[in-house]
């Protein structure tokens, strides 16, 4: 489809209607005059939260609503790996910092890409309400550990590509239902929730003070080729507050330095769970704790550190290594660009930090 194309910067300029960067809205006129169809083009800057700004307007299907940061030209950022740039700088920042005001974008079918989203004060980077929405290449940075980093409860939303980050370790991801997350970054939070139908794919949870990731409700869970590390708490849990009645499959993860247990169950929870090609090193607890309901517990353990440099941010796979050897799915050997083992995510170097030489190509500029 053709987008009419809206352009916004931090001051707006010339004729104040968005028709082209010499005429660009403020965002608040942006806020105020979109439409389905458009996509607005911001450029990169600060854009300070002045008022509750509830973003209602909802996109159809043939026209949906686009929300695209850029830094100097349209589509430079498009490529990106958005923890690696510079808010305001690289990035068009959208920023609150009084708890009386908060970004609440509650429209539906809308695509949001290339921007950062920060409270300052205790309130959500985002309230994301809208359903049908795609996230994809966004950061969101809060230490709200009561609403959530982000707050999602409209259905069917995807992050794909995004960065979470509390500065203090104290904020929380609550992902709302049938809600996923692929080729994302959660690091330094508290922990991340999900409630019915989750799926989480290729994404790195690291240095989390609780536990990782939690499961609550009922539905089919995916969470395939995921890297956990230095997590203080469980790394995978169902039904920690609420009995998780589900059918889940857990596959080509690794659980690397676990505070409790690599993946635990409530035993009021009743769930099938097929677990496939999973690698676990330094599991204080067990590997599998409370699954009596599982199918399959296929697993690899390495007794040595299988990363090349953890603390560093290169999740390589060390060659010789059980996860190397043994524990690469190999009917999707053949899409490895690297040619060698691996699971999942964590062959490739962590983009928001450390060396490696092996880029997962979600983040290969």
């Amino acid at each position: 489809m053709a987008f009419a194309e809206k352009y916004v910067t931090v001051t707006g300029g010339g004729l104040h209607d968005g028709s082209s960067e010499a005429n660009a809205w403020t965002f608040d006129e942006a806020y105020a005059n979109h439409s389905a169809g458009d996509r607005i083009n911001m450029k990169a800057g600060t854009y300070t939260i002045t008022q509750v700004m509830s973003v209602w307007q909802n996109g159809t299907n043939s026209s949906p609503i686009s929300w695209r940061g850029y830094k100097t030209t349209i589509g430079d950022l498009d490529s990106r790996p958005t923890s690696q740039l510079v808010d305001g700088t690289d990035l068009p920042l959208i920023q609150t910092t009084n708890s009386s005001y908060y970004f609440y974008p509650q429209s539906s079918k809308s695509l949001w890409e290339n921007l950062s989203f920060k409270a300052t004060v205790a309130r959500p980077a985002a309230y994301v309400y809208g359903a049908n929405s795609f996230w994809r290449r966004c950061r969101f940075i809060s230490d709200d550990g009561v609403t959530g980093i982000v707050r999602r409860s409209g259905r069917y939303s995807v992050f794909s590509e995004c960065y979470f980050h509390s500065p203090s370790g104290t904020g929380k991801v609550i992902l709302g239902k049938a809600t996923a997350a692929y080729g994302c970054i959660f690091d330094n939070i508290y922990t991340v929730t999900g409630n019915e139908f989750t799926v989480l794919n290729d994404c790195i949870l690291k240095n989390i003070s609780s536990d990782a990731l939690s499961i609550n409700g009922w539905g089919t869970f995916g969470l395939k080729g995921n890297t956990f590390y230095n997590i203080g708490g469980n790394g995978i849990v169902f039904g920690s507050s609420d009995p998780a009645f589900a059918i889940s499959i857990i596959a080509n993860n690794v659980f690397h330095t676990i505070g409790g247990d690599a993946i635990q169950a409530n035993s009021t929870s009743l769930f099938q769970c097929i677990n496939q090609n999973n690698l676990f090193y330094n599991v204080t607890g067990s590997n599998f704790a409370n699954d009596g309901f599982s199918m399959s517990r296929d697993e690899q353990n390495d007794s040595t550190d299988p990363f090349v440099d953890a603390a560093g941010g290169d999740f390589s796979l060390v060659s010789g290594s059980n996860g190397y050897n043994n524990a690469a799915p190999k009917p999707f050997e053949v899409f490895d660009v690297n040619s060698n083992r691996d699971v999942g995510a964590i062959q490739h170097q962590d983009p928001s930090g450390g060396g490696g030489s092996t880029v997962h190509p979600l983040y290969a500029n």
